[in-house]
């Protein structure tokens, strides 16, 4: 949306080049330019734009543990991101990987796991945020890949039965930890 607004992307910096050289032949220049961007509202369309993508089949003709891979780079940067918007950007885009590409059930178990890994921490810390919608996003995501047979509640659950990080959290935080584990059994 609003696509002609967006502007020029910056190149990609110099700290991101290994990353952007695999995403590149998947998702092309722009794409990536926009995702390594120093303007949130260019590094949220482009997540916007592969969950698109991939919700529209672009990418069925690549082995899905490439685009496995890819999306685990995009995500893994997008649930860090300090913009709201970018993150709340993360929850299609992980809801088209359960949806779309793990439902196919090409992959194997293991190898999903294997690069969920990096990104189920930063998943289990968004529990409980602050905003509202992306506490939302988190639990519905952890659901969803619970009711996903290539990923499975174990896994899920695994990470929101950790502690948090911080030493102190806000009771919100324990409270829709508890609530997904709820919705899960």
């Amino acid at each position: 949306p609003n696509i002609e607004d967006l502007g020029q992307p910056d190149p990609v910096p110099a700290s991101a080049q290994n990353d952007a050289a695999s995403l590149i032949p998947m998702l092309g220049e722009y794409v990536t330019q926009c995702f390594f961007s120093k303007s949130w509202n260019l590094r949220d369309a482009a997540l916007q734009k592969v969950a698109l993508d991939l919700n529209e089949g672009k990418y069925d003709r690549e082995h899905p543990t490439q685009v496995l891979a890819v999306l685990a780079l995009l995500l893994k940067k997008g649930l860090a991101d300090k913009n709201v918007q970018v993150v709340l950007s993360c929850g299609p885009l992980l809801q088209a990987l359960s949806h779309r590409l793990l439902a196919r059930g090409q992959l194997r178990q293991q190898e999903v796991h294997q690069e969920l890994e990096p990104i189920m921490p930063l998943l289990a810390e968004r529990l409980g945020d602050a905003n509202a919608r992306v506490d939302k996003m988190s639990r519905d995501v952890h659901v969803d890949f619970a009711r996903c047979a290539t990923i499975g509640a174990g896994f899920a659950a695994n990470h929101a039965l950790r502690p948090p990080k911080k030493k102190t959290v806000p009771p919100r935080v324990y409270s829709s930890r508890l609530q997904l584990l709820a919705a899960l059994v």
